[in-house]
């Protein structure tokens, strides 16, 4: 074999090797590319999630504050005051039902529930915006509160008859408690709920 020949070898192989480093740099550097997305991708789903989360203690602790003021007008149709629980969700307060002094209280449940409701979440002033400050989110996370009419206070005793008034021994406010959270990028979407009760005083 001459000289001539084992240069042309040589650079055959040498293409081939340049082509087969140049593979695995551009495959390493994609791969970094994706860890690096994936990693911001759930830094953001857990911010969200953390922020719902807090935010859904703040609703509880928020109903638990005001249960002890509230009055049975505060869920009648033609309530007045700044606790009023409605079906548009004033301030974060919803009832979808009917309920006046002495009646039994009893939900009209909406086709769609009203914390599907993207409007619920959207139009200022219907869901609560959380005090709690999230510099990273595209905005505070929010929550809402249900009343779901009354549960006895203490199940296991025997039940009252009849049901109603509501007397403040036996029976207990029920709520559904929703928050609701996104991430930086508008992505990560999260939404948690609870049902909480609160002993009438």
């Amino acid at each position: 074999m001459n000289s001539a020949q084992q240069g042309g070898n040589t650079l055959i192989v040498s293409l081939i090797l340049m082509l087969v480093f140049t593979i695995i740099g551009m495959t390493s550097v994609s791969n970094v590319s994706f860890n690096k997305k994936m990693s911001t991708n759930q830094r953001d789903s857990d911010l969200a999630f953390q922020a719902a989360e807090a935010a859904l203690a703040e609703g509880e602790d928020y109903v638990a504050g005001i249960s002890a003021s509230l009055v049975d007008s505060d869920f009648g149709v033609g309530c007045s005051s700044n606790l009023c629980f409605t079906s548009n969700c004033a301030d974060g307060r919803c009832f979808n039902g009917s309920y006046g002094v002495g009646l039994l209280c009893s939900i009209n449940a909406p086709a769609t529930p009203v914390y599907k409701e993207e409007t619920v979440w959207e139009t200022g002033g219907a869901a609560r915006e959380s005090r709690i400050n999230f510099p990273g989110l595209l905005r505070p996370p929010q929550y809402l509160v249900e009343f779901l009419c009354f549960v006895q206070a203490d199940p296991t005793a025997p039940s009252p008859t009849p049901p109603p008034p509501y007397a403040a021994a036996d029976w207990a406010y029920y709520y559904r408690v929703t928050s609701y959270a996104e991430g930086a990028n508008g992505t990560s979407r999260v939404m948690l709920q609870s049902t909480f009760k609160v002993n009438r005083l």
